[in-house]
């Protein structure tokens, strides 16, 4: 990481980006590029987990069960480790789903889309009934 990306990483992080709030997290616990500071790293780590972001939430499970940058809360570990398995399925489910569609013969691909086409064409009269 350069101190160029290190500068942006507080600007991308302040406007809601969760993989730079992930990122900047992780700086401010390694004090990669800037002075170590625990409780910052949470907060960082609690706003990119808050949005979804699994190695966060991981993350977060741990400074919950070591009481890094905040008290010990083995509920709140447990839970922040859950939500973090919850992402990391839900990810490999659609890279699994998007690996066998890409593994179709393209004649199956385009009887499907039509199917969902047709799908989509019923749904649309249905809503206009």
């Amino acid at each position: 990481v350069t101190g160029v990306q290190t500068c942006a990483l507080p600007i991308s992080a302040a406007k809601g980006d969760h993989a730079a709030q992930f990122a900047l997290g992780m700086h401010l616990k390694r004090g990669i590029g800037v002075e170590a500071d625990a409780e910052k790293a949470w907060l960082q780590l609690s706003r990119a987990a808050a949005g979804g972001h699994a190695g966060a939430q991981y993350n977060l499970a741990l400074f919950y069960q070591r009481g890094t940058g905040c008290d010990v809360d083995v509920a709140r570990a447990a839970g922040a480790l859950g939500r973090c398995s919850s992402a990391a399925a839900s990810a490999a489910s659609s890279a699994a789903q998007a690996a066998l569609f890409a593994a179709l013969p393209l004649d199956t691909k385009r009887l499907m889309l039509e199917a969902m086409r047709q799908q989509y064409e019923d749904f649309k009269l249905l809503a206009d009934y």
